[in-house]
């Protein structure tokens, strides 16, 4: 099945109250000190440094007369307190609400992984070819140079600037402001540390936690990511864990692709309540199986719903689709685990094929000859090829026609 593409856009924080776009024409919470080169050429490094205030509302004290040296600029200078009042600090401002974690990267989901798309996404930047963790693309996201890209922000001057203000508002300001306390959502520090780097504030994670309040303990890392950057709908997400509610079933269901994910709710449910495997139970429900059968055929040959769901959806993912009476002639032969063996009834079929159209001829040929579905539940009862052989060599054209055991 063909995993559909998913975009998850730029997300604010619902707690801030404010859009990236707003947050970038607001107030710092605090003015920043820095320490900084002061270069008069672009690629000369300097031994000089000097302080440098970035004000709240993001206007820069330095101890020049920028007018004059804007003069100089203009006349083919260089100085690096103008580039760094005129472009690296509206450069870094652009880029706060990801720097604080306000709106997160836009990032699209498919076979292949991870790219970044959006507003986010810049031409000479980003790669062509998907990452392959979640962490990857944000990683790039959130670099000095894809931040910078595009803006003509010196890296060593952009990389100063983002280091001061986030050492105010960033990542040590973002738990302390927290409603409760984001460490007894995840296991460790170090959890919310590595969130930080994808992308994820301390602040979100109680809504994003909310959906999987069922697992009745913290959640991890991997959760956490796919919550925030997958095609995740929080109704349907509760509503199906509520079957299963374990971390694993959790990681799961909020890394589903869209084209997976939110199928009927009951039938996700009955699914997973057999208790058979998590890729079973969605191949079950994206192929559209039957799962009312299970209960009747369980009480019928007095096996459990998880051994029927389990054998059934293990045949279907084979090709071959099992009946109720195909249950009932598994028990009358006493077979209790039967076995979907895929190439043996490829064998099978080429080997009758051969003799069908050879000179040997069965003794009492079949009008409708088994397909393969009869052919695995014959072998499934009769254990080799040979014997399998030898039932349709005598006339017997399903597994019905077998003789039962005495």
């Amino acid at each position: 099945m063909r995993a559909a593409n998913r975009v998850t856009p730029p997300r604010q924080t619902p707690s801030m109250g404010k859009t990236a776009p707003e947050f970038a024409d607001a107030h710092l919470r605090a003015s920043a000190e820095l320490t900084i080169e002061c270069r008069t050429g672009a690629d000369a490094p300097s031994h000089i440094r000097h302080p440098v205030t970035i004000r709240e509302d993001w206007t820069v004290a330095t101890p020049h007369d920028l007018e004059a040296e804007r003069v100089g600029v203009a006349f083919g200078g260089y100085s690096s307190c103008a580039v760094l009042v005129d472009i690296t600090v509206p450069a870094v401002r652009a880029s706060f609400p990801l720097l604080t974690r306000l709106e997160r990267p836009a990032l699209q989901h498919s076979q292949r992984g991870w790219s970044v798309v959006g507003p986010h996404r810049k031409k000479h930047c980003c790669p062509l070819a998907p990452y392959s963790e979640i962490q990857d693309a944000v990683r790039h996201t959130l670099s000095d140079s894809h931040l910078a890209h595009g803006s003509r922000a010196p890296l060593w001057q952009f990389a100063a600037v983002r280091d001061a203000l986030v050492a105010t508002q960033g990542f040590a300001h973002d738990v302390d402001a927290c409603d409760g306390d984001p460490r007894a959502l995840v296991d460790s520090d170090a959890d919310l540390r590595e969130l930080w780097s994808a992308g994820v504030a301390p602040r979100d994670l109680a809504a994003l936690a909310a959906p999987a309040a069922a697992v009745g303990s913290s959640l991890s890392v991997p959760y956490f990511l796919q919550a925030a950057y997958g095609a995740f709908d929080s109704e349907w997400f509760s509503a199906v864990l509520s079957a299963r509610p374990d971390i694993d079933t959790a990681v799961w269901l909020a890394g589903l692709d869209a084209s997976q994910a939110l199928g009927d709710t009951d039938k996700w449910r009955q699914w997973l309540l057999f208790g058979i495997r998590r890729h079973e139970a969605l191949f079950a429900v994206t192929h559209d199986m039957d799962g009312d059968s299970v209960a009747a055929i369980a009480t019928d040959v007095g096996r459990s719903r998880n051994a029927v769901a389990e054998t059934l959806v293990q045949f279907a993912m084979q090709g071959f689709l099992l009946s109720h009476e195909h249950f009932v002639l598994f028990a009358r032969h006493g077979v209790d685990h039967p076995q979907p063996l895929v190439k043996a009834v490829g064998e099978l079929e080429l080997l009758l094929q051969s003799k069908s159209g050879g000179r040997e001829r069965p003794a009492r040929p079949s009008t409708h000859p088994p397909d393969r579905t009869e052919l695995a539940v014959m072998l499934a009862i009769l254990g080799t090829r040979g014997e399998v052989v030898a039932a349709v060599g005598r006339g017997a054209s399903s597994a019905r026609d077998l003789p039962l055991p005495r």
